[in-house]
């Protein structure tokens, strides 16, 4: 027991258990580093966790309130649009052959009337704006060019 190699086995097994206590020894700084950044979030999961029940005890309150206000609307809504539409589709399946007919014959005629509507209207401005330029030429006509008697010429035409 006491030979040499064992006091050497002895001696390295003292020597591992010195070098194992000195790790652990330095990772006890970091050991605690660790145990406060833990620490640290631990703090802030539990100031997310409040918030997260302030919204959950907000929104179970809204659903409890108004939900089934918004719900009763949407619905009424979604009703009336539907009897709407139903009115719509009962006016065209009552008026088809009319609306088929218009849509044939009357429409491109009132598509024509809309272009010579459109032609007269800017005729009509043409003419608005030359009664505000000068009245007196639009109710009584232009000038006259004088008629020289010795040239036999107007006027316009010497120049």
């Amino acid at each position: 027991m006491l030979s040499d190699e064992n006091a050497a086995n002895v001696a390295s097994i003292l020597k591992n258990a010195e070098a194992l206590t000195g790790n652990l020894a330095a990772g006890t700084t970091n050991l605690e580093t660790m145990m406060e950044d833990a620490a640290v979030v631990l703090a802030q999961a539990r100031v997310a966790s409040e918030k997260l029940n302030i919204l959950l005890d907000s929104s179970n309150a809204f659903l409890e309130e108004d939900a089934g206000a918004l719900v009763t609307e949407a619905t009424a809504t979604l009703q009336a649009a539907t009897a709407a539409l139903n009115r719509i589709d009962g006016l065209i399946a009552a008026n088809e052959q009319p609306i088929t007919q218009f849509v044939g014959g009357s429409l491109p005629e009132v598509s024509r009337m809309i272009i010579d509507l459109r032609q007269t209207a800017r005729s009509l401005s043409r003419l608005v704006s030359r009664i505000e330029h000068n009245p007196a030429e639009v109710l009584f006509g232009g000038k006259e060019a004088k008629y020289n008697l010795d040239t036999r010429k107007t006027e316009q035409e010497e120049n």
